[in-house]
């Protein structure tokens, strides 16, 4: 394990502690700021397609994110993990059924026939534990997100993040990719929505 890893396995176990530390009020009225400054953006009623994940209880809420999209006629995908570390999405529906992964991450279902195909003007909210200034991440050490947004390069990639979690500059590699835009519960003069 080289020193970086060393570095991000540290830093990692260290937000996902503060994480799970944070009053259910306080993350509530977060990841409801968080929700609001994104609408405000304008990112979500610019893309025909949001591929977002099913939150976790230490993760920014996406519930208000899904519900949002689905209400306003906008398709929205969920991931599923495969092997090699690389995951596809699935479009979904109101009322649809998910599944607990190996990871204990709600998914959809494979069906090869909601599998998203096309990503033009698709925009990707990206989970992590925290996000530098630039844009990149720390994820939870996977790397889906990286590999997946490296393949589809028309995909507008969105970070989600509690302000808190933001620091100056965080130890990358060759393979990390950065978002174009994160949005906190603090920034909302700072969403344009452009890339």
């Amino acid at each position: 394990m080289s020193d970086k890893d060393i570095l991000k396995n540290q830093m990692r176990r260290e937000i996902k502690a503060m994480r799970r530390s944070m009053d259910k009020s306080e993350k509530a009225a977060c990841d409801e700021a968080i929700f609001r400054n994104l609408v405000l953006s304008g990112v979500l009623s610019n893309a025909e397609t949001v591929l977002v994940y099913h939150s976790t209880e230490i993760e920014v809420g996406t519930e208000k994110i899904v519900a949002y999209c689905l209400e306003n006629g906008i398709k929205t995908a969920l991931p599923r993990c495969t092997t090699g570390h690389r995951m596809n999405f699935y479009y979904f529906e109101k009322g649809d059924t998910l599944q607990k992964s190996d990871f204990g991450i709600m998914e959809p279902f494979e069906n090869p026939e909601r599998e998203v195909k096309s990503f033009e003007k698709t925009v990707c909210i990206v989970p992590a534990l925290s996000y530098d200034k630039d844009g990149y991440r720390l994820g939870y050490g996977g790397g889906f997100y990286d590999r997946f947004l490296a393949e589809h390069e028309e995909i507008l990639p969105v970070g989600i993040c509690y302000n808190e979690n933001i620091c100056e500059m965080l130890v990358r590699n060759e393979f990390d990719r950065k978002v174009s835009l994160v949005v906190t519960e603090k920034n909302p003069e700072e969403n344009n929505g452009k890339k």
